[in-house]
C-alpha cells in the first residue's frame, strides 16, 4: 500500500496559503496519484522491500473523505474548476478498482450552504461518468447515492458498482443492481458475501 503525504495536510504548512487551491488542493491530490503511478520504478528502486511486488495490472485506490473525493476524481467522476468553471477531467484509467469511504458526496443541492462557501468544487461533482469498478461506503444519514451509481456496459466489460450502506444495510447487488434492506445480522453475512466478490474483481 502507498500512502501520500498530499500539501493539504497538517503536517504541512500549506493549509493557510494563498495558493487558489487552499485548504483542500483538491487537483494536486489526484495529480500526486497520478505522479505515483508514473514513477512507481523509481520507488522500487528506493524501496527494495517492494521490489518486483508490485502489480501494475491490478492497482486499486482507496480513500476516505477527501481521499474518497480524489480516488472518485481517478475512478472517472468529474468536478467543475470553481475558479474557471471549466469542467476538470482527472480520469486515471491505471486505477483498476476503487473504494469511495464517506466522500463529500454529489454536487448541486445536495451540498451544504457551509461547503458551498468554503469548498466550492464540491458544488460541480459528477458521478455520471464513474465508470471503473468501485466500492462506495456512506452513513445512513447521508443522502442515498443509489439513483446516481448504475450498471454499465464498458467495451463488452460490465462495469459494476456496490454500494454499502452502514445500519439499514442498503446494498445494491453486483449483478442484478437491486437494492435490499437487512437487519445487522443478515448484513453481515451479506458483506461477507461481497466482500468476497470484491476480492475476486480485484484479483482479475
Amino acid at each position: 500500500m502507498i500512502q501520500p503525504t498530499h500539501l493539504d495536510s497538517a503536517t504541512l504548512p500549506f493549509r493557510g496559503s494563498d495558493n487558489p487551491e487552499a485548504p483542500l488542493f483538491w487537483r494536486s491530490r489526484a495529480q500526486d496519484m497520478t505522479f505515483i503511478l508514473d514513477n512507481l520504478d523509481v520507488l522500487e528502486e528506493m524501496v527494495p522491500q517492494i521490489r518486483g511486488q508490485l502489480d501494475r495490472e491490478k492497482i486499486a485506490i482507496a480513500g476516505h473523505s477527501m481521499g474518497g473525493y480524489t480516488a472518485s476524481l481517478l475512478l472517472g467522476a468529474r468536478t467543475i474548476d470553481p475558479i474557471s468553471g471549466a469542467e476538470v477531467n482527472l480520469f486515471e484509467p491505471r486505477f483498476k478498482a476503487g473504494v469511495i469511504m464517506s466522500a463529500p458526496g454529489l454536487g448541486g443541492t445536495a451540498v451544504s450552504k457551509n461547503a458551498i462557501e468554503h469548498y466550492p468544487v464540491f458544488s460541480g461533482t459528477d458521478f455520471s461518468n464513474l465508470v471503473t469498478p468501485s466500492l462506495v461506503a456512506y452513513g445512513t444519514a447521508d443522502n442515498d447515492p443509489t439513483q446516481h451509481l448504475t450498471v454499465r456496459d464498458l467495451i463488452g466489460t460490465r462495469i459494476r458498482t456496490s454500494i454499502l450502506r452502514d445500519e439499514k444495510c442498503c446494498l445494491v447487488s453486483w449483478e442484478q443492481v437491486t437494492a435490499w434492506e437487512a437487519c445487522p445480522a443478515t448484513m453481515r453475512k451479506r458483506q461477507t458475501m461481497r466482500t468476497r466478490k470484491w476480492s475476486r474483481l480485484c484479483s482479475g
